[in-house]
């Protein structure tokens, strides 16, 4: 999964390194609107959960590093992530206590490029870090102890299209960290995708 979203990018850049035209770049804050999606690692999927889904909002600012297209983003976001837990991983066969919802804030700092491919149409492609930090995990038995680690480093590699104002974007996260403390498989980091949409003022 790793390999294949990594060799997207790398092509997304060489056909679009080919055909660019930078235009004059403008340092701007924005908002953005994500849907998450995490596909488990092998060990981590029989573990602690099954389906993992989320989203999150964030404020941004992009900085432009000369006339050029490179740029800086640090993004600041609150996240809300909801799966069904294991029954390993609760202890419990209850259904209530397998619906788990968690809270957090997140920052990130990505850097990228700007590809202009009309006068009002861009592509930007971006990596960069990607930390969160959950400061409240429950059930709806609110049976949930901290069993894992409340804060997650990942590391993201995206690419979105700017169309006016409005942008597209779809990136996958890779766990830097791992989610369980009582995990001690290498394998026990998971992927996850992310599509958003956003506005730059």
């Amino acid at each position: 999964m790793k390999k294949v979203v990594l060799g997207m990018m790398l092509m997304m850049l060489v056909v679009a390194s080919a055909t660019a035209q930078v235009n004059e770049k403008k340092n701007h804050w924005g908002v953005r609107a994500n849907a998450e999606v995490t596909f488990e690692g092998s060990d981590t999927k029989t573990y602690w959960a099954e389906k993992v889904w989320g989203f999150n909002v964030s404020a941004f600012y992009q900085y432009f590093l000369g006339e050029k297209g490179w740029y800086l983003e640090p993004q600041a976001s609150f996240y809300y992530m909801g799966y069904d837990a294991s029954d390993e991983w609760v202890g419990v066969s209850d259904s209530d206590a397998h619906k788990m919802k968690e809270y957090g804030l997140g920052v990130a700092l990505a850097g990228g490029y700007t590809f202009s491919l009309s006068e009002k149409c861009n592509l930007q492609l971006f990596t960069g870090p990607d930390f969160k930090y959950a400061f409240s995990c429950r059930n709806e038995a609110d049976l949930t102890d901290w069993y894992f680690n409340p804060a997650l480093l990942r590391w993201k590699v995206g690419a979105g299209v700017n169309l006016g104002n409005w942008e597209v974007t779809l990136s996958a996260l890779m766990d830097v960290t791992k989610k369980s403390k009582e995990s001690f498989y290498a394998s026990d980091r998971n992927v996850a995708l992310s599509f958003g949409i956003g506005y730059h003022f």
